[in-house]
């Protein structure tokens, strides 16, 4: 046990530091589950016109409604936190955002 202690770093696979992922990734990709919403939405609805309303005690139909009813809205967040990184990226003035 006499050899050098190997501590974690603070870099991700990428290169790119653990510390600079920060809420605005998390929202663009929040927002990026804007895009699934209406084509689940679709299919539950689609579900829901054959089977009946219920399905085993859940309302599909309300949960198709609803993922339909969030599509734009989680479209609005995505796209309000990728402004935000490129008015970073252009207050930092470099190529890539850290």
């Amino acid at each position: 046990m006499n050899g050098p202690i190997n501590l974690p770093t603070n870099r991700t696979r990428g290169g790119q530091r653990a510390r600079d992922f920060n809420w605005r990734y998390w929202g663009v990709g929040f927002g990026l589950c804007g895009l699934i919403s209406p084509v689940l939405g679709a299919a539950l609805t689609a579900i829901a016109l054959v089977r009946g309303p219920t399905w085993h005690g859940l309302s599909i139909q309300r949960y198709g409604t609803l993922l339909f009813f969030l599509t734009i809205p989680l479209l609005v967040i995505g796209a309000w936190c990728l402004d935000l990184l490129e008015e970073r990226k252009k207050k930092v003035g470099c190529d890539r955002i850290n």
